[in-house]
């Protein structure tokens, strides 16, 4: 699941190299066959570390402690992971308890994070691959009733040959179609939907909007809301932002691009792509109209797209595209989201993008709002074999970079992920048993001093 060249390496060094713990020897004891490595990532949950299982596979270790009889978030996110089998999800292979201890294992990533390939500099047709690629996972796991939560680019991995995963399902949710009622406020705030800083229903349009707000970073260099400096990052910030801020016009990329990418940070839901597939056929007939028909061939990853969202993303005609979604909850969707979902086309593996800029198309105006001062250039030298930018001109939009290293690291930085308890979820319920426990404790203390007092008055 994580990246071996991007935490492994690290962590291995810092800690004087391969060592035992009690950590490694539970893990150990209760993988027994396995070939346990070093850490390669940590968070609230635990830590993530590498080994090969028994059938000699690379694998990533997700240990999560703390497990108890009450809620098993970990084995949830475990059949979660295997009942969203997609080749843009990543994979897990097993599932294990172990007393407070729990172990998820999955296939282990090497081709680092979207956050790494970001600072590395992209190009705009990555850019729109990587949407497409992500989109086709949402939907996948929309169409199977499961809504992710916490789409961010440290959450976007890829394989050593340059297909994007979708990983960590921790906080993901069932929904029955319609909406899911939650009353927990949780996620990561830079991506959060207006609808999760309410704790109000959520919909596939929420993980779209988070997709979104990573679009829009990727292409801009910068986030799409001008937050105030001193408060730009904190909780309350990003609320105001993304609760009552219209985002900035999306400057320096093609204009069909912009277009779709703004839609998808509607303020409501019904604003936005009720779909993933409505959603991929916009972006990809957007980068077949700025980029050309051969844009696929520029992008430099593995992409597993259906026959019609290929045929849109090559300039060709796949039926019409939704550009009027508006008003009630969206359908159930069928299995992979449309009837063609399920018939994959056959995988191809195109070479890395050259980086040969194109000329800029034409961009009509952005009707979000009227622009007070240019968009601010990215600072910092281009990543290394990267020709800069003429003064004062944008990258080009359609084959050169899209954002400088210095921005995109201002913008896609580590974001850790937010829990708000305003309701339900399973930790929510046993406060509130707890609580009532007390509660009731307090009244019947109450009670019977209210009866002393009768008694001794009579």
């Amino acid at each position: 699941m994580f990246n071996r060249r991007e935490f492994g390496v690290a962590a291995h060094h810092a800690r004087g190299g391969d060592f035992l713990t009690d950590r490694h020897d539970t893990v150990r004891a209760a993988l027994p066959g396995y070939e346990v490595g070093g850490e390669i990532g940590h968070g609230a949950f635990g830590v993530v570390l590498s080994g090969r299982d028994r059938l000699n596979r690379e694998v990533a270790i997700k240990v999560v402690h703390g497990v108890d009889s009450h809620g098993d978030g970990a084995r949830a996110e475990a059949l979660t992971l295997a009942r969203v089998e997609h080749p843009h999800i990543v994979r897990v292979y097993d599932y294990i308890r172990r007393g407070d201890v729990a172990l998820i294992v999955m296939e282990l990533l090497g081709g680092g994070t979207l956050r790494g390939r970001a600072l590395r500099g992209l190009v705009t047709a990555e850019v729109c691959a990587v949407g497409l690629a992500t989109a086709a996972a949402l939907g996948y796991a929309h169409s199977q009733g499961v809504l992710h939560r916490d789409i961010k680019p440290a959450n976007v991995l890829f394989t050593d040959d340059g297909r994007l995963k979708v990983a960590d399902f921790g906080i993901a949710r069932e929904y029955a179609g319609a909406a899911l009622q939650t009353m927990t406020a949780i996620g990561t705030p830079r991506y959060m939907a207006p609808e999760q800083f309410l704790a109000a229903p959520l919909t596939p349009a929420t993980d779209l909007y988070a997709l979104g707000v990573i679009l829009y970073e990727l292409l801009a260099g910068r986030p799409p809301f001008r937050a105030v400096s001193t408060d730009g990052q904190s909780h309350e910030g990003l609320r105001r932002s993304h609760l009552d801020e219209a985002p900035q016009p999306l400057l320096g990329a093609p204009a069909p691009l912009g277009a779709v990418v703004l839609r998808a940070l509607g303020k409501h839901p019904d604003n936005r792509y009720r779909t993933a597939r409505d959603f991929s056929a916009a972006l990809a007939r957007a980068a077949a109209d700025s980029l050309g028909p051969d844009w696929l061939d520029r992008a430099g990853l593995v992409l597993d797209l259906d026959d019609e969202i290929r045929a849109l993303a090559t300039g060709g005609a796949a039926g019409p595209v939704i550009t009027a979604t508006t008003g009630g909850p969206p359908p159930v969707a069928p299995a992979g989201d449309s009837p063609a979902a399920g018939r994959l086309d056959r995988t191809v593996r195109v070479p890395r993008p050259t980086r040969t800029p194109l000329p800029p198309p034409q961009a009509p105006p952005v009707q979000w709002q009227r622009p007070s001062a240019p968009a601010p250039r990215p600072h910092g030298p281009p990543p290394a074999g990267q020709p800069r930018s003429p003064a004062g001109q944008p990258p080009s939009p359609a084959g050169g970079p899209v954002a400088g290293q210095a921005a995109l690291q201002r913008v896609v930085g580590e974001e850790p992920r937010l829990l708000v308890r305003t309701g339900g979820d399973t930790e929510y319920h046993r406060l509130g048993y707890r609580t009532a426990v007390v509660a009731a404790g307090l009244l019947g203390a109450l009670g019977l001093l209210v009866a002393l007092v009768i008694a001794l008055a009579a």
